[in-house]
């Protein structure tokens, strides 16, 4: 059991010296008295269980003066070093128009300073059709998706696309995919139906 590993005269330094200090300090204190191994992490453990409260808040008491007051704007000697020059760039700095993979595999361009970026395939559909209509996204046929090819591109609706993941109508295949949308529209349909109450064929 834990309580073993407490003994009385243990959990008695505890009740006498709880008072202000925090559990790491307490530990030490165990630790260096009776040349224990105690974490501070057991202690707060054990100090919860005995229900000792330290009386420490964590906030700073009424009246205190903080160690920067009135030195605003105060940097120590020396750390100029660091500091970028006017017009610097940052060494991970990229041009506009840099196009990246993102870390769930999708193409994305700088499109403006300092960290604007844009989804490729949305930007080439857009070119092409004006902006997404709300509540579709962007998909692609032959779910390759560094081909940002118009051809690749198709717009549907948040909904087909769930029913395409959920039935697995993807396909490497583009034909397969036109058809599986149209499919998923099907499906979407008779969903709607019978969510109204309406009789389906």
């Amino acid at each position: 059991m834990k309580e073993e590993r407490y003994p009385q005269h243990i959990r008695e330094f505890l009740i006498e010296n709880n008072k202000g200090k925090s559990a790491r300090e307490i530990t030490e204190l165990l630790n260096s008295a009776f040349g224990t191994d105690y974490t501070p992490e057991g202690i707060k453990g054990l100090r919860a269980r005995m229900h000792l409260v330290s009386g420490l808040t964590g906030h700073f008491e009424k009246g205190h003066v903080p160690a920067n007051k009135g030195k605003k704007g105060y940097c120590a000697p020396g750390s100029e070093k660091g500091w970028f020059k006017k017009g610097q760039m940052p060494h991970n700095h990229v041009p506009v128009g840099t196009e990246v993979m993102t870390t769930d595999g999708y193409l994305k361009i700088k499109v403006a300073e300092p960290k604007q970026w844009r989804f490729k395939h949305i930007m080439v559909w857009e070119k092409h059709n004006g902006k997404v209509p709300e509540g579709c996204m962007i998909s692609f046929k032959d779910g390759n998706h560094y081909n940002c090819s118009i051809e690749n591109l198709m717009c549907i609706t948040r909904n087909e696309n769930a029913i395409l993941n959920h039935q697995k109508l993807r396909s490497e295949s583009a034909e397969q995919t036109e058809t599986a949308v149209i499919l998923a529209k099907l499906k979407h349909k008779i969903q709607q139906k019978k969510a109204k109450g309406e009789q389906t064929i």
